[in-house]
């Protein structure tokens, strides 16, 4: 390891804070020190590493770099612990493996099972969870503009009664929206996990909410946060606490015409679960479901998600190594989980049958 000077690793240590779960995902934001500093309290620290970096030539764009040299730091200091592209405190939380099938299950086992249980897998360990729209500030600024757009040249496609069920259509012609994608069925969580960047560490995510925070499509809370994405972009609590809301309660009463105005500063800051209908094969092959975001006082700012499960008072996350990709998704194929039982679409199972009988290269 590089010996860094003795107040570049002081810097490092002191200012980077982990989570409240005691995780930390290393972004190329969180080591472009230029950024980072300007952002940060301890600026004059973050000013000695800033220097550092140009010196060693850790300029932006460096990321690999960087990224090491703060894991070097972390490692040779004891204070957090390193695991794939993320540091934590093993005091505060839990990081199971999950190489096989039988391991996830066994992993399962740790789950309520007086709650519902839903699954996420993510190809990459310690990626947000985060709804697309919210992934590019262009987006979110002009969510509804998405959404008008796609019925006015698909109208068709879009002939339903409330928004929840056209973000779900959209979302499965991978337009941005506020939904994510979860699944009630564990195996097609891992399978998600495995099917791309074979080179990362993947993970999937348990999530065990109470009762009040799951929903069917038709409820009122979901057709609440679903006509969110037909406002603008800075509407928030300050127009819900001044009552300036009557175009969203018109949005809200076009599908559930008896709504009363009872909306609170702060209902929008919260996400929901919900199950969908099962209007599209590829919903129902996947035991799919969602979580409904809303938002973090005005409808840009999105809003955090619960990425840990708490389990003995305790946050799990739970991650999958990169060279058991392929060998899970083996295990998984003997269950018939593969990309043309996921993928009901002919064309996707139609590159399935091809692959499955390839056996050699040729030319």
């Amino acid at each position: 390891m590089q010996t860094l000077p003795q107040e570049i690793e002081k810097a490092i240590i002191d200012n980077f804070k982990i989570n409240k779960n005691g995780f930390l995902y290393l972004t190329v934001d969180d080591v472009d020190f230029e950024k980072h500093s300007k952002q940060h309290i301890n600026k004059e620290q973050f000013e000695v590493i800033r220097k550092y970096c140009i010196e060693q030539k850790l300029r932006a764009g460096a990321y690999r770099k960087r990224q090491k040299l703060v894991f070097d730091c972390i490692n040779r200091n004891n204070k957090f612990k390193k695991i794939s592209n993320c540091i934590y405190d093993d005091s505060r939380i839990i990081i199971k493996e999950v190489d096989s099938v039988s391991s996830l299950l066994k992993a399962l086992k740790l789950a309520s099972s007086k709650k519902d249980v839903f699954f996420r897998g993510q190809t990459v360990f310690g990626w947000e969870i985060k709804a697309s729209i919210y992934r590019n500030s262009d987006w979110i600024s002009n969510e509804k503009l998405l959404i008008d757009e796609m019925i006015q040249n698909n109208p068709q496609e879009f002939e339903f009664t409330n928004t929840f069920d056209i973000l779900s259509k959209m979302q499965h012609y991978e337009l941005p929206t506020r939904l994510i994608d979860v699944t009630t069925n564990p195996l097609i969580g891992l399978y998600f996990c495995c099917d791309k960047d074979e080179k990362e560490d993947g993970q999937i995510y348990f999530f065990n909410p109470d009762r009040d925070k799951v929903k069917f499509n038709d409820s009122d809370t979901v057709s609440v946060l679903s006509n969110l994405s037909k406002m603008e972009p800075d509407f928030g609590d300050s127009e819900i606490e001044s009552q300036n809301v009557d175009r969203f309660i018109h949005f809200i009463r076009n599908e559930k015409s008896y709504f009363e105005n009872r909306l609170k500063p702060g209902c929008l800051d919260n996400y929901f679960f919900v199950r969908a209908s099962l209007n599209n094969r590829r919903i129902t092959k996947q035991n799919g479901a969602f979580i409904l975001v809303g938002c973090k006082n005005k409808k840009r700012n999105h809003i955090e998600i619960e990425e840990s499960i708490i389990i003995n008072n305790m946050p799990h996350r739970f991650i999958i190594p990169f060279s058991k990709k392929n060998t899970i998704l083996s295990e998984l194929a003997q269950l018939n989980i593969n990309s043309g039982t996921i993928y009901p679409e002919i064309d996707s199972v139609a590159r399935y049958i091809k692959n499955k009988y390839i056996t050699t290269s040729s030319t």
